[in-house]
């Protein structure tokens, strides 16, 4: 078994907001920490996040402050602040690409 795993931002949604399969994504991680692998995600995977959200609140899916509860949920995951250390820091070299990714423990 590999020490890691890269989740696609639909899995993170189905954890922060409750829909279908939101169990099976749940079962997921908990078979992921029971493992000890290291959660690898897209750079992007907050521009995702915020995206779904907005479409869900759009469609009257979830309310803003349901929204506001998952992005606060994301957010305490550090991600952002792991993106924009790496950004800066890469900026300075002039080489910031798309495939950077995010590692969760």
């Amino acid at each position: 078994m590999r020490s890691y795993i890269c989740l696609d931002s639909s899995v993170l949604i189905k954890l922060l907001v409750r829909e279908e399969n939101s169990d099976k994504a749940a079962l997921l991680i908990e078979r992921v920490l029971n493992n000890k692998q290291t959660v690898v995600l897209p750079s992007f995977a907050w521009a995702e996040i915020g995206s779904v959200l907005r479409k869900k609140i759009s469609k009257k899916m979830i309310t803003l402050e349901q929204a506001e509860i998952a992005w606060e949920s994301f957010s305490s995951l550090g991600i952002l602040e792991f993106i924009i250390r790496r950004r800066h820091r890469q900026s300075n070299l002039n080489k910031f690409s798309n495939k950077t990714t995010i590692v969760l423990r």
